[in-house]
């Protein structure tokens, strides 16, 4: 009985070995692989609303005046 958890356990032991070595040879062909993104030129902005939240028509105003901001920005750089 106890041989034959023994060599239970090596097989677990090996499939799992075998196991992790085939995902890390995935993950390096997925590192591998091109997306089609371009990041050069792309610009992130980070915006700090007032620290009581901002309601739904105050949330819109702000969103939509920074939106209207950025294209105005964009548009007059290209």
């Amino acid at each position: 009985m106890r041989s034959a958890l023994v060599i239970a356990e090596i097989t677990v032991a090996v499939f799992l070995q075998v196991c992790s070595g085939l995902l890390l040879e995935s993950l390096k062909a997925v590192e591998r692989l091109s997306t089609g993104f371009d990041p050069q030129g792309v610009i992130t902005a980070t915006v700090a609303l007032p620290p009581g939240g901002a309601g739904g028509s105050c949330a819109h105003f702000i969103s939509a005046s920074l939106v209207s901001r950025a294209v105005g920005i964009f548009t007059s750089v290209m």
